[in-house]
C-alpha cells in the first residue's frame, strides 16, 4: 500500500462487525448513557487487525477483520481514539517485501463503514510510538520518533504541519489523553523507572513533571507499556512491566496514589505484552494482551468502578472470538 487514499474499506467477515451480541465476560455498569460503548482493535501477526464493540449493557459484538490489513509483516504503533461519533485509528506498520515503515490512518464511522484515510506527512520510522486523544473536538496525535516527540492535530478533513513538543530524553512509550481542551501527555523513561507528565492548553505546552516507578513485587527491568485515561479530575495511568500490571491516580490537588498491583484486584494475568484503557460512564475500563504464554487466550478485560473497586479479569475470545493480537487499542464514547 504505497499511497493511502480515502476509499471504503471491506470487512473480511463483517462490516462495522454486525455479528450478534454475545452474552458478556463482565457485568455492565450501573446505569450508563444508552450510548456508551468501548470499541477495541487488537492487532495479531496472523490474524490481521480486528475490530469489536462492548456495548452499554456489557454484551460483545463478535471481531471482525479489516480486509487489507491482514497479511502486514508487522504493526509496532498503535492507537486510537473516537471523535465526533468516529473512532480515528493511527497505527505504523511495515509495508511490502522491503518492510519499509508507514504510517497508515483509519476512521470508521457512526454508521460503521471503514475509510482508509490520508495520515500525516512525514511518514514512520523503525521503532516509532504513537497515540492519539479527543481534545475538544479535534483529533491529537503525538508520535516519539527516537528521543524526539512530535504534535499533529487533524480536523476531520486536513492535518496539520508536525509541531516539535518541548521534551527530550529516552523513552519506551507514550500515552495521551485530555481535560476538557488541555491534552494530556504520559511518557515512560527510556529505563522504565517513571514516567513524565506535561500538559498543553491553547498551544502551549506546561513543564514537564516526574512520577518515580518502583515494581511493588520488585520485578526487574522497570515499566515497559503504558497508557492513561482522564476521567473527571482524576488522571488514571495503567503500566506494566515483565510480570504484571499496575494503576496509579493523579487527583485534582496534584497528588498521586501508590502503585496497585492489579492482580491482588482484578486477578493475576501472566507476562502482558500491551495495555490500552478508556473511560466509559465515568469508569476505567482496561484491555490488555499477554502473547499467550499459557493461558489459552491473548486479550483480558476489565473494569475499574467508580467507587475503586475492580472487576476480574476475564478472558475476551470465549464471547468476542479469538485473536492472536499482541497490539491493543481501546477508544469509547
Amino acid at each position: 500500500m504505497s499511497r493511502i487514499v480515502r476509499t471504503l474499506i471491506p470487512l473480511a467477515l463483517a462490516t462495522g462487525v454486525v455479528a450478534a451480541a454475545l452474552p458478556s465476560a463482565q457485568a455492565a455498569p450501573a446505569a450508563p448513557a444508552a450510548t456508551s460503548q468501548l470499541q477495541v482493535i487488537g492487532v495479531g501477526v496472523e490474524s490481521g487487525m480486528a475490530h469489536t464493540i462492548r456495548d452499554s449493557h456489557g454484551n460483545w459484538a463478535g471481531f471482525g477483520w479489516l480486509g487489507g490489513y491482514d497479511n502486514f509483516y508487522g504493526t509496532y504503533a498503535l492507537d486510537s481514539a473516537i471523535v465526533n461519533g468516529s473512532n480515528d485509528v493511527v497505527f505504523d506498520y511495515l509495508a511490502g517485501s522491503t518492510h519499509t515503515p508507514r504510517m497508515g490512518f483509519l476512521i470508521r464511522q457512526a454508521d460503521g463503514t471503514w475509510l482508509n484515510a490520508t495520515p500525516p506527512s512525514g511518514g514512520a520510522q523503525p521503532g516509532d510510538e504513537l497515540a492519539v486523544a479527543d481534545v475538544n473536538g479535534t483529533l491529537t496525535l503525538v508520535r516519539l520518533q527516537d528521543s524526539k516527540f512530535q504534535l499533529a492535530t487533524y480536523d476531520g478533513t486536513n492535518w496539520s504541519a508536525w509541531q516539535d513538543v518541548p521534551l527530550t530524553g529516552q523513552f519506551r512509550d507514550v500515552a495521551l489523553t485530555s481535560k476538557g481542551g488541555t491534552a494530556r501527555l504520559v511518557a515512560l523513561k527510556g529505563d522504565g523507572s517513571g514516567f513524565i507528565t506535561m500538559d498543553r492548553t491553547n498551544g502551549t505546552w506546561g513543564s514537564p513533571t516526574t512520577v518515580p516507578y518502583t515494581s511493588p513485587i520488585g520485578a526487574p527491568g522497570g515499566a515497559l507499556r503504558i497508557d492513561a485515561t482522564q476521567i473527571g479530575d482524576d488522571l488514571h495511568v495503567v503500566l506494566s512491566d515483565v510480570e504484571r500490571m499496575y494503576h496509579t491516580e493523579q487527583h485534582v490537588n496534584g497528588t498521586w496514589d501508590g502503585f496497585g498491583d492489579l492482580a491482588g484486584v482484578a486477578g493475576f494475568v501472566e507476562q502482558p505484552v500491551d495495555v490500552a484503557t478508556a473511560e466509559v460512564a465515568g469508569e476505567l475500563q482496561v484491555v490488555i494482551t499477554n502473547g499467550n504464554p499459557t493461558s489459552g487466550d491473548f486479550m483480558f478485560h476489565t473494569i475499574r468502578h467508580a467507587d475503586g473497586s475492580w472487576q476480574r479479569f476475564a478472558a475476551v475470545g470465549p464471547v468476542a472470538g479469538y485473536t492472536d493480537s499482541g497490539l491493543v487499542t481501546v477508544a469509547s464514547q
